[in-house]
């Protein structure tokens, strides 16, 4: 699992309006992130390991899956 990769599949599937996709990378980011893996590096002035990352992947993921009927998997 790639999580600068799926995140960035999931940006472009919002650009794209594309919702199964944006769906399922949501879901397949918000698990990894659920599990403990490593945030995908949001914003490039904070180092990797700054919290912002985790918590900003964490909203869109939720956003997302909300979007899309998915309530149970935000959580």
């Amino acid at each position: 699992m790639d999580p600068n990769a799926t995140w960035t599949e999931l940006l472009q599937a919002l650009i794209d309006d594309d919702w199964p996709a944006a769906h399922e990378a949501a879901e397949t980011l918000a698990e990894w992130l659920r599990r403990g893996g490593f945030a995908p590096q949001i914003v490039t002035h904070f180092p990797p390991q700054h919290p912002l990352h985790r918590s900003f992947a964490r909203t869109v993921c939720e956003q997302v899956l909300q979007a899309t009927g998915d309530s149970d998997a935000a959580s």
